[in-house]
């Protein structure tokens, strides 16, 4: 539930826990909160949000939650839900302050992509952005503190700062930080990674940190950093179209098809050291595993969610 993340700095692990069991009981729960966050009221009181009392605001929420085993989500009082509404606002206000620069949101930019598209950020910076993906940021704040809020893939090409600002990405299993540097960050798939192409990255989740440098990356797997080795010519290709393979083993193959159309390959009777050449534009997925079949013999079959190759072997 987005507002637990967004309670995230203000209360502590046992609180978001009841939190979650409340929302857990009742689907009806689930449904009045989301009822309460978009529903119009009067939230004038919160024009001056700095001095708003956020500790009685979450013991007010904290009472309700805990005042039955059993909770009736139709039972909160008038009072009660506005205070719920006004407290969901205030922390997420405070959840994307990081992002803004004085006291007005007004510059901030909320985008959710249906297809895929390129983002030009005030610093200089490029994105490639896949569809399904979104992307939160303070224009008008962004130069000074160069921080955003992603989910979904997208390949950054981070424009160097003159004044040595560390570009900050913000996605809910991890965070990226870097100067200037090129690379991919992928949430879109069960465990989500970051490639690096050029330069250097710190990625951190909640429980640790870890450097990479070009041709390295990670992917978070059970909360944990697993680092890799990743050169492939192909890492845009998934925004581009265009996919090739000069001589390349069909370990790499299968790695990069996998990251081409976001979606997971098993291989029986594989013979992974075997090579192959090809190269394709906008091709798909059925035309490319066609040609492998044709050329290496290859067996396959496509579900709505993984791939299955099976039978190549070098003769």
């Amino acid at each position: 539930m987005s507002i637990v993340k967004s309670l995230k700095n203000i209360i502590s692990s046992q609180e978001e826990h009841k939190i979650d069991a409340w929302l857990e009981d009742y689907n009806a729960n689930s449904e009045v909160l989301n009822e309460m966050i978009t529903e119009e009221a009067d939230l004038s009181f919160l024009k001056d949000y700095d001095t708003f009392d956020t500790s009685s605001a979450w013991n007010k929420i904290d009472a309700q939650i805990q005042e039955d085993t059993k909770p009736k989500a139709k039972q909160f009082s008038l009072i009660l839900k506005v205070a719920a509404v006004g407290a969901v606002l205030l922390f997420s206000l405070f959840a994307i302050q990081p992002m803004l620069s004085g006291d007005s949101a007004s510059g901030l930019e909320m985008m959710a992509y249906e297809n895929k598209g390129e983002l030009n950020l005030p610093d200089g910076s490029l994105l490639l952005v896949d569809k399904g993906s979104s992307v939160e940021y303070n224009k008008d704040a962004f130069n000074n503190n160069r921080m955003l809020a992603f989910e979904g893939r997208a390949y950054f090409d981070i424009a160097k700062s003159t004044e040595g600002k560390n570009f900050i990405i913000e996605s809910e299993d991890l965070t990226v930080e870097i100067l200037g540097t090129e690379f991919e960050i992928n949430t879109l798939v069960d465990n989500p990674s970051v490639i690096v192409t050029e330069g250097k990255v710190k990625v951190t989740t909640a429980t640790e940190s870890m450097i990479l440098v070009a041709n390295e990356s990670v992917h978070i797997e059970n909360g944990k950093i697993i680092k890799d080795t990743h050169s492939s010519p192909n890492i845009k290709s998934w925004f581009t179209g265009e996919i090739a393979f000069e001589s390349v083993t069909m370990d790499k193959v299968i790695e990069d098809l996998q990251s081409h159309f976001n979606k997971p390959i098993l291989t029986e009777n594989v013979d992974l050291s075997c090579t192959w050449r090809a190269k394709f534009t906008n091709d798909s997925l059925e035309e490319i595993l066609n040609e492998l079949s044709e050329t290496r013999g290859a067996a396959y079959s496509i579900t709505d969610t993984e791939i299955t190759i099976s039978n190549i072997s070098c003769n």
